[in-house]
Formats: structure tokens, C-alpha cells, sequence
């Protein structure tokens, strides 16, 4: 007997037919279709069985072989032959399926067509390339239950297309980090097996709106470097989404392309299926309070001025009342400030002193070092006033002081909040016991000694501002001008930049106090010092926006005969009358000469014999015919009467001997009350047989 295998719900039926039926019946010529030759991962595929001659069809059956790794069986279906028949199939091995069909009454004649349809699933992980469905077995059933076979089919190639099928992003579906942190995720790719020189772009999207990531602007991707491919064969990206990015929400997805193919997007859930998907989300939170150092005394330098401060603090003063200050003995770290004569000051009359701003500034704290001799006072008690009159006890504020630097400590002492914001702010370390260190009475050569002031505070409402690197004036463009601020806010301390990246791009900060500090810390390390005039060279003659710096008036101009010249001219830069400064910045544009022919060397400024060389900061560049400079003393204090602001050495090249013209484009003064700088005319002169031109004659 011959057994005839019919697939029902994956498993078998065995019918018996008799022996022999098969021969009487020629074989039928079969043809397979395929619904689409270049199918990509994730696509349903059918294939359709066509009988290529009139049959008397009732039933038929086969096993289909395939790629496992590329395709996955779904189910069988009728065709025309059978529509409303029965249809049923089921995988008998890995990469083999046996299907079949049959009709549930006898057909009215003979037909051609369709008979059978088997789909299949085109696998997110199938290899790009050719792949093959192969047929074996088919035959039919006619109405009297007869068997009949069919001719050999040919197998059915498909091209499966190179395309993204798997697009993960791998990350938590919330990520909290503070602002500075990085945050370092991966993306997993699958495209069809290919390697990654078929990338064409994997990028990660960070947005502050969770949506379809195929509707985000192109401005927030961010594209992943490549890692290398995983056991599977994934290839895997990562980027830092953190970088650059301010506190707040933020969402994240990827996308890629290979091979010159649209876009695929994902997320955390995987591929983004229209309106199906899910992004990740990173939560930055801002960083923690910066604390300011109102004034700080360390004494190392042997004075009472305070080491460090805000401005409004830089001339606040250390001093006592009572006793004698003898001078600086050996401290905590470095040197500390001596005192004498505190004897019979057990009543709060002998203490040490200072006064302060606190404007601007809340939760403010108060830390100090002090020790002393055996017969120097033991008790004092720290005490604040904000009218100098009505004395008060900061609790916590007891010390007790002892021969080492370990025991008279107050750290980070809270001072009441009424003190904040104060224009004056007084402060007393009051001897308030006769009780000397070694248990008797305080004596007249008994010593204290003061180490390590400190005074600090927050903004209690900061403000975040937009930064350019090297643009320390906020103007929108970085020139010599730029060095006038480092200049008048030097030393100033405040918020550091989150990122230290020094690209001339936005970045987010804290606005310090007093404001304009802010950009002039133009490498963001938290301190205006000598190394923000390196990002002013860098960035020199960049511009955020269009530049429209200028002269504040006509354009003052010197003619120069290098016929008349013997060597090197000396011009000088001049205010129309005496003014007072403390920086000047200034651009000279020569006309009517060749670059190469002509040479400026030697800028200059004003200032000598009353200002030390090290406290001037001093800048200068050249390219073609446009020359700047700028000099600026360091720090704050009083501003110098000037009438000669600047200047420079003009060289000409023997071979030119025609005219041209020298130009001051632009002269920028900077003073206590324009600690940035403002624009302001100017003169030129010459030594030598030059001759001045009237500004109007330029304007």
C-alpha cells in the first residue's frame, strides 16, 4: 500500500489508496510564484501554486524545503481551485514544511490555476542575498480519491534586499544623570549580515519632545561611532548623548541607513513601526549649588587684604580690636596672622574683625583656623551685625582654641540668613573667657593666631546665559577688545562650565556675579586668568553673527611716503583729550599697499612708569592688512589719566615708494565704570615727516 501524508494541524493523517492508481494519470505541469522577488526582512511572502493544465482537483499535498535561517513558515492557503476548501500545514524539520489542501465537495469540471498558497516570513536576521524555496512531492486527489502526480518543480529564487531589521537602542527606559556627566549608549544593527562599510548612518536623536523620532529636525542627531560587530553578528554604535546638553528631559531614538536606503528608526522597544515605538529618556539635573568665596584670607602673602573675593570684597580688610596683630607666624598651611595683648579682653572687647557684601548672595558659611601659646586665650565666640550696633552669637559659633591647628576649627558655620544680601555684613571672632590654653589667665605675651578665612555663599537665583569661547565681551565677535575684560574681572571666581569644550559653539552656564565675569572666563575652568586669553587667540576674527564692529565716530587716517621714511616710523594712538583707563583695544586697517611690503611690530601702550609690566595683560595679531592690539592691567583699582593710549612701529619695504594710507578702524577704552570696554575716538600720529589726516575727512 502507498501512504499519503495530509498535514492536519501539524500532525499527520495516514490514507490508504490502492496501489497502482498513479500510473493511469500523466504528470501535471506545476508552476510556483512569488509574491516579490526582492522581499527585505520582516516581509510576508507567498508562494502560489499554479497547475498548468486542466486536472479534476480535489486534494492536494507537498513539502516545501527552505532556508531556515532566512524564512519562517506562517501558513497554507486555497487557491482558486479550492476557494472555501480546507488548508492546513505544519513544519516537519527545521527548513521543512509539509502543506496541503483539498476542497469540501467534488468541482463542477476540470480547471487550471491557482490551487495552493503557502506564506512565509522573510526573517529579521536573513542574510542579504540570493535564497531558495525548493519543492518535492506534490501530487493530487481527484473526487474519486485517486492519486495523481505532478512533473518536477523548479525551484523559486528570491533576492532578499540589504535592509535595517534590527535597530535597538540600549539604553533604560529613564536615565538620570547630573549636567557634566556623561551618558554613553549603544545601538544594536542588523543588516542583513552585512559588514559596516554598508552603513551609510547610524545616528542617535536627542530631543526635548518624546515623538516619532521620523519627524525630528536634523540638528539633533548625533552620529554613533562604530564599536564592532557581537557574537551574533550585531554591529553595535555608541555616542554620548550627554555632551553639551543643558539640565532638563530629554528623549532619545536612533536611526540608520544602509546602502543608499531611506532611513529606518528605533528606540528602545526596537524598530519604530509608524506610531509603535519607544524612546529612551535622560533626565539632567543640574549640578550642585556653585559656592562663591565672598572673601577668604590664607595670609600666605602677609596681608590682610583678602587672598580671594568678589569684587565688591577685594579691599575688605582683616584686622582686631584690643589686642595687637605681630606679624605672621607659621599657619595651618603656609602662614598665619600673629596677635598679642589679649589679656583682660574675657568680656568680648578684644576680638579679630572684618566686614563684608553679601549682596547677592544667600546660605552663606563661615569657616577659620586658630591656635596660640600655652598663655594665649582659650574661649572666643564667633558674632555677626549687620547695622554694627546689635551684636549677635552664630550658633555653633563657639571655639576653643588649643596649641595645635586641629581643635580651634569652624567649618562651614551656617550664618543666619538675615545677613544675606547685605550691603555690610560684620563679623567678630570675640575672646569671651580670660581661661588661657594651658588652663590659667590669658597673659599679655599670649599669642592667637588666624588661619584660613573663608566666607562663602550661593546665587540664590541663577540665571542660565549662552557663552562663546574666546568672545569675553558678549558682543558677538572675538577681537582684541576681547582681552579688556580678562583684564578687569582677573582672578574673579565663579561657576565652572559643565563641558570643557572649547569648539566656538553656545554653551549653557550659570551667570556669575558680578555678570560680566561670566564671559570672561572664556576657557569655562571657573577662574578669568591668563589661559581664557588663549581661547581669544583661537578664536580670533570669528563671529556668531554678522560683525559689525567699528570706530565710534570717523575713521581718524595718517598718510605715509616711504620716500620721506628713514627706517622704522613710531605711531601712536591718541585720545582726542585725557581720559581715564585702565585698557585700551585698538584695530589699524592699511590701505594702498601690498601685505608683504609693509611690516607693524612692537605694540606698545601708554601706561609706562605707572604700572609693572606683569600686571598688564598684553595681545596683538596680525593677517593681511588688519592689525589689533590690546593692553589691559590686571584686576580692579584706579583708573590712570591718559592722553598717548597706544601705539606701534611701521617697517616699508625699500622697493615701495608710493603713498598709502594707515586707518584706526576701531579704539576701544576700557575704565572702572566700563569694565568691557566702550568705543571712543582717537587720533594717529606719526614721528617723522607724516602727516595727520582730519577724521572728518573719513567718516
Amino acid at each position: 500500500m502507498r501512504y499519503v501524508y495530509f498535514v492536519m494541524a501539524a500532525s499527520f493523517i495516514l490514507l490508504q489508496w490502492p496501489a497502482g492508481y498513479s500510473e493511469a494519470h500523466s504528470q501535471v505541469p506545476v508552476s510556483v510564484t512569488v509574491s516579490n522577488n526582492s522581499p527585505v526582512a520582516g516581509e510576508m511572502l507567498t508562494l502560489t501554486f499554479l497547475a498548468g493544465e486542466e486536472i479534476d482537483f480535489y486534494a492536494a499535498f507537498a513539502e516545501v524545503h527552505f532556508e531556515g535561517s532566512s524564512f519562517e513558515f506562517v501558513s497554507v492557503g486555497c487557491g482558486v481551485l479550492c476557494e472555501g476548501g480546507l488548508a492546513t500545514g505544519g513544519l516537519l524539520e527545521e527548513g521543512r514544511a509539509g502543506v496541503s489542501v483539498s476542497r469540501t465537495s467534488p468541482p463542477d469540471a476540470p480547471a487550471s490555476g491557482s490551487f495552493m498558497t503557502v506564506m512565509f516570513t522573510v526573517s529579521e536576521r536573513a542574510a542579504a542575498g540570493t535564497a531558495t524555496f525548493s519543492f518535492s512531492g506534490l501530487t493530487f486527489i481527484n473526487p474519486e480519491g485517486d492519486e495523481f502526480p505532478a512533473a518536477d518543480i523548479a525551484a523559486v529564487e528570491v533576492e532578499i534586499a540589504a535592509s535595517v531589521s534590527v535597530l535597538l537602542l540600549q539604553m533604560p527606559e529613564m536615565t538620570t544623570v547630573q549636567e557634566g556627566e556623561q551618558v554613553i549608549v549603544v545601538v544594536s544593527l542588523f543588516a542583513g549580515g552585512l559588514g559596516y562599510e554598508a552603513v551609510d548612518e547610524c545616528s542617535i536623536g536627542v530631543s526635548s519632545v518624546c515623538s516619532d523620532p521620523a519627524g525630528w529636525d536634523d540638528e539633533v542627531w548625533v552620529a554613533a561611532g562604530f564599536n564592532g560587530a557581537d557574537d551574533e553578528g550585531n554591529l553595535e554604535f555608541s555616542a554620548d548623548i550627554a555632551f553639551m546638553r543643558p539640565p532638563g528631559n530629554w528623549y532619545v531614538a536612533v536611526r540608520a541607513s544602509v546602502e543608499g536606503g531611506g532611513y529606518v528608526y528605533g528606540g528602545t522597544s526596537g524598530i519604530w513601526d509608524g506610531s509603535f515605538g519607544s524612546c529612551g529618556e535622560m533626565v539632567i539635573l543640574p549640578g550642585p549649588s556653585y559656592r562663591y568665596t565672598l572673601a577668604g584670607w590664607d595670609f600666605d602673602s602677609e596681608s590682610l587684604q583678602p587672598s580671594s573675593s568678589v569684587p565688591a570684597n577685594s579691599d575688605a580688610m582683616f584686622g582686631i580690636e584690643g589686642a595687637n596683630i605681630t606679624g605672621f607666624g607659621t599657619g595651618y598651611r603656609g602662614l598665619a596672622l600673629r596677635s598679642t595683648n589679649w589679656d583682660g579682653g574675657g568680656d568680648g572687647s578684644k576680638y579679630w574683625h572684618t566686614e563684608i557684601s553679601t549682596i547677592g548672595f544667600s546660605m552663606l558659611e563661615l569657616s577659620s583656623r586658630q591656635s596660640g601659646s600655652g598663655t594665649g586665650p582659650r574661649h572666643f565666640s564667633v558674632r555677626y551685625s549687620i547695622d554694627g550696633e546689635s551684636w549677635t552669637d552664630i550658633e555653633g559659633g563657639d571655639v576653643e582654641v588649643a596649641g595645635s591647628w586641629s581643635t580651634g576649627v569652624t567649618d562651614r558655620l551656617p550664618i543666619p540668613e538675615e545677613a544675606a544680601g547685605k550691603e555690610s555684613l560684620l563679623l567678630r571672632w570675640a575672646m569671651v573667657s580670660g581661661e588661657s590654653i594651658g588652663g590659667g589667665i590669658t597673659g599679655p605675651a599670649g599669642t592667637n593666631l588666624m588661619d584660613d578665612v573663608l566666607i562663602t555663599g550661593i546665587n540664590p537665583d541663577p540665571r542660565l546665559v549662552e557663552v562663546y569661547p574666546g568672545d569675553a565681551n558678549n558682543d558677538g565677535t572675538v577681537n582684541a577688545d576681547d582681552v579688556l575684560p580678562l583684564g578687569a574681572w582677573w582672578l574673579c571666581q565663579g561657576p565652572p562650565r559643565a563641558w570643557g569644550s572649547a569648539g566656538f559653539v553656545p554653551h549653557t552656564v550659570e551667570e556669575w556675579i558680578p555678570d560680566g565675569a561670566t564671559y570672561a572666563d572664556t576657557n569655562g575652568d571657573g577662574i578669568v586668568d591668563h589661559r581664557d586669553l588663549v581661547m581669544v587667540g583661537l578664536h580670533f576674527g570669528k563671529s556668531k553673527g554678522p560683525d559689525v564692529k567699528g570706530s565710534a565716530g570717523p575713521v581718524p587716517a595718517i598718510d605715509i611716503n616711504p620716500a620721506e621714511m628713514e627706517g622704522a616710523v613710531s605711531i601712536l594712538v591718541l585720545a582726542e583729550e585725557e581720559i581715564k583707563l585702565r585698557g585700551v583695544a585698538f584695530s589699524i586697517e592699511v590701505d594702498g599697499i601690498d601685505p608683504g611690503l609693509f611690516e607693524i611690530r612692537n605694540p606698545f601702550h601708554g601706561f609706562s612708569g605707572e604700572v609693572d609690566e606683569e600686571d598688564i595683560l598684553s595681545f596683538s595679531a596680525g593677517e593681511g592688512d588688519i592689525f589689533e592690539a590690546a593692553f589691559v592691567i590686571k584686576g580692579r583699582g584706579d583708573d590712570l589719566d591718559a592722553d598717548v593710549l597706544a601705539g606701534f612701529e611701521l617697517i616699508v619695504d625699500e622697493s615701495r615708494q608710493e603713498p598709502f594710507r594707515v586707518m584706526l578702524s576701531r579704539l576701544t577704552v576700557s575704565c572702572s565704570g566700563h569694565p568691557a570696554g566702550k568705543p571712543h575716538n582717537g587720533i594717529l600720529s606719526a614721528t617723522g615727516p607724516l602727516s595727520s589726516l582730519p577724521a572728518e575727512e573719513y567718516g
